[in-house]
């Protein structure tokens, strides 16, 4: 990491990588290209732990970072921004894939903004479960949610040279992004969202492994939210969960159901299930305030 902003250059571009390699080298695919014409580094942040080997000498432009333990996103997301050198830095994941212009409109942005948000859209249109995961995951996120700067996911933001090493530092003890940027806001640092700068993830889901990990980003959501507060908060926030999956499909139809209404329908029913995964994880991060890893 520099040691100060003074010695940040030009832009970074990282990828947190902890699933197959077949998804990584369609990612690597559409942004290399993109890398050139702004003279960006890559840095490919990628866990060790149950990863297959990447053939990184097909990759000869390519920085790889070797991330020890378990394939835990926020650590593995803060070790690429930790060996990051630029003055800019775009952090994505390894199921993404970028748009033809998604660099240039994240750069588009004045560097007095800190944060650029982008949008993440879904390439897996075929499969109800597929939509409603991407719904459910991403669809406050997608394309059609508007400029909201509220609505800026890990999978898809830029950082500027005098947030990253806080953000870079704070991912590495396992702190989520919305938490990240919770703290951006509170030293009120600049936000703004760029719709059009999309990245589109490639996954297929299981809806047994999905509500698992619905399940477990609801409790380290709600376990990192609650944080120190008494039993009182606790409980009520908790008993607040039972009409969470309303409230969510009411947000998800607006930010992104509007848009691709047929989709959206296609999906309804699994995505009132993951939903419902989540706010019951949520319910147990707010009683036991102890979250579970995820993926």
């Amino acid at each position: 990491m520099p040691d100060s902003l003074s010695e940040r250059n030009g832009v970074s571009v990282v990828v947190a990588s902890v699933r197959d390699a077949h998804h990584l080298e369609a990612c690597l695919q559409s942004l290399v290209p993109q890398a050139a014409v702004h003279s960006a580094e890559i840095i490919v942040a990628r866990a060790l732990v149950g990863a297959d080997r990447i053939p990184e000498e097909n990759w000869p432009g390519v920085t790889f970072v070797l991330v020890d333990g378990p394939p835990n996103i926020p650590k593995v997301r803060g070790a690429g921004l930790a060996r990051s050198r630029g003055a800019r830095v775009v952090l994505t994941e390894d199921h993404c894939v970028a748009s033809p212009h998604w660099l240039s409109s994240l750069l588009s942005v004045s560097t007095d903004v800190s944060v650029v948000g982008g949008s993440v859209d879904t390439t897996q249109r075929h499969r109800g479960v597929d939509l409603a995961a991407w719904f459910a995951e991403y669809g406050f996120f997608s394309p059609h949610a508007g400029q909201d700067p509220l609505l800026i996911t890990g999978a898809n933001v830029l950082y500027g040279a005098d947030v990253v090493d806080n953000a870079a530092l704070w991912m590495q003890e396992g702190v989520w992004e919305n938490v990240v940027h919770d703290r951006l806001r509170d030293r009120g640092v600049t936000f703004v969202r760029i719709p059009d700068a999309v990245v589109s993830q490639t996954l297929h889901y299981g809806v047994t492994a999905f509500c698992r990990d619905r399940y477990a980003h609801g409790k380290s959501y709600a376990a990192a939210r609650i944080g120190e507060h008494g039993v009182g908060k606790r409980v009520l926030m908790a008993a607040g969960s039972i009409v969470l999956p309303g409230v969510l499909l009411l947000r998800v139809a607006r930010r992104a159901g509007l848009g691709a209404p047929v989709d959206f329908l296609r999906a309804l029913p699994w995505i009132v299930v993951f939903l419902m995964a989540w706010s019951v994880g949520e319910c147990a991060g707010y009683v036991g305030g102890v979250g579970a890893d995820a993926r």
